[in-house]
């Protein structure tokens, strides 16, 4: 096996990895909603990631200079997957459901590889578009088969929040080409933390609420969720592609609903079981364009 396919292998690991503990999140993300807002939180979030991965850098004494000629869009990626992408979420939950925020957020990959070829010209697999769809039936059994409201405000935040995703991975690859990963994520914390700044006025925190298991799950979500898979995720649109990177993000939902099972003792439904093996089933079916493997070749 040569140093592409082992990076390549790599990077599959580090994105199921990455999919499995943001699906864990969400469970972590509900215990500490009870003493930190949807601003304050995702703020603390960061601000603490941005301090683990300087000091990662500088024990890696890894440079940190950008060119001029790509502050907008280091400045928009951190905006669009940090600032945007969660107060849109959050607020699309808030409105909708959790349910039906899933279904919206698993129509990302079909959204991202349209954005792919128009954005970054790399063709559509059929075999791919075909992946997506039944990963996305899978989800809608996994979610226990929505009935969809009439909140269209609801909606427009999760599809918004679904587009800014998109954005960001596709200003993210010409960065990563020319980047550490870890540099790109470092400078995405910071700006996406001070985007949050604006909200904070508006928005709860409870210090007497602050338990020592809140605690650990606030650490759960910033070192791990936000500081070392963001990275992970920025390695992999590296090295699988945007398409790859955003249709594994299906595999969410089926990890969401393990963590349920297992730490909140939710009933394991024969219907959302077979969901899950359906948008596992789809997932399998991915296929990485050769057009593309041949680019990170040369």
């Amino acid at each position: 096996m040569g140093t592409t396919d082992r990076k390549k292998l790599a990077a599959w690991f580090m994105l199921l990895f990455t999919c499995f503990a943001w699906g864990g999140s969400y469970v972590s993300i509900q215990i500490c909603l009870s003493a930190m807002g949807p601003s304050y939180l995702p703020f603390f979030r960061y601000l603490f990631a941005a301090f683990f991965l300087f000091l990662a850098l500088k024990c890696q004494k890894k440079s940190l200079k950008v060119a001029k000629e790509d502050y907008m869009k280091l400045f928009l990626t951190a905006i669009f997957s940090i600032t945007v992408y969660f107060y849109c979420e959050n607020n699309g939950i808030m409105r909708i459901g959790a349910n039906e925020a899933a279904i919206l957020v698993a129509m990302m990959p079909i959204i991202a590889l349209v954005a792919n070829r128009l954005f970054l010209k790399q063709r559509i697999l059929p075999r791919n578009m075909v992946s997506a769809v039944i990963s996305l039936c899978g989800i809608y059994l996994v979610v226990g088969g929505v009935e969809f409201s009439n909140n269209k405000v609801g909606y427009l935040y999760m599809l918004s929040a679904s587009a800014s995703w998109v954005l960001y991975m596709i200003l993210t690859k010409p960065l990563s080409d020319k980047y550490d990963g870890m540099v790109i994520t470092f400078y995405q914390c910071i700006i996406g933390t001070a985007g949050f700044l604006p909200t904070l006025g508006m928005d709860y925190f409870y210090l007497s609420k602050i338990t020592p298991e809140i605690l650990a799950h606030f650490i759960f979500l910033a070192l791990c969720c936000s500081a070392l898979c963001t990275w992970f995720y920025t390695l992999s649109i590296e090295r699988l592609g945007v398409g790859i990177s955003a249709m594994m993000l299906n595999f969410i939902p089926v990890a969401t609903f393990l963590f349920s099972f297992v730490l909140l003792g939710e009933v394991l439904a024969p219907m959302k079981l077979a969901g899950a093996v359906i948008a596992i089933l789809g997932l399998l079916m991915i296929k990485e364009d050769e057009a593309l493997a041949s680019e990170k070749t040369e």
